[in-house]
């Protein structure tokens, strides 16, 4: 796999942030590239950034494996770039943001509730936010006097697909929720153990 490298000044209309480590095989100078495959870079530069581009400030990257992790305090996953550029987008990222808020606004009773019944918790909780979704599950942020900011991971029962199987999904498990914690039906499954302390 290779990646394509503007080697400038940072300027504020491009930002760029890359959640991977790339273990590099070689790096070399977009000039010492084949003719048509420089041109296509160049090419692809002016019609995205709608700019010319400095050729020798241009370098290609052959990446061999990458480590993908959420943090630093985390034990990361290495990743061969075969399989990287294989890989398929969640098909929520672009509605995940537009999930998160609805749901935060018109549900908080329900995201309050999966803290006590869907995460096995040692402390009082006294506000809960989801923070994000994708095809697997949600991620929530969690507030304690006591002991601090927490984020937890709630698996969805089955992998959802799209807006509709996500809002579906997320109002079968409020209503489990709901029929847990008024003592109507028994939990059928395992409470999230795994919390992390951000602060």
């Amino acid at each position: 796999m290779s990646v394509f490298l503007y080697n400038h000044n940072i300027q504020a209309s491009k930002p760029m942030f890359v959640s991977q480590f790339l273990y590099i095989d070689f790096i070399r100078s977009l000039s010492g590239c084949s003719m048509p495959y420089s041109q296509k870079l160049i090419s692809i530069w002016k019609k995205r950034f709608g700019e010319e581009v400095d050729e020798s400030l241009l370098f290609v990257v052959s990446v061999e494996r990458i480590l993908q992790m959420e943090d630093f305090k985390e034990v990361g996953k290495w990743v061969s770039s075969s399989d990287y550029r294989s890989a398929q987008p969640d098909p929520l990222r672009d509605l995940a943001e537009k999930l998160v808020n609805e749901i935060n606004v018109n549900h908080v009773a329900d995201v309050n509730r999966f803290c006590n019944v869907y995460v096995d918790l040692n402390f009082q909780v006294s506000e809960a936010k989801l923070i994000w979704v994708d095809r697997l599950g949600f991620d929530m942020r969690l507030w304690s006097p006591s002991k601090g900011i927490f984020e937890v991971r709630i698996p969805f029962p089955a992998e959802v697909t799209d807006e509709k199987g996500a809002k579906s999904t997320f109002n079968c498990m409020s209503q489990l929720a709901w029929e847990v914690e008024k003592n109507f039906n028994a939990p059928d499954f395992q409470k999230v153990k795994e919390v992390k302390q951000i602060s």
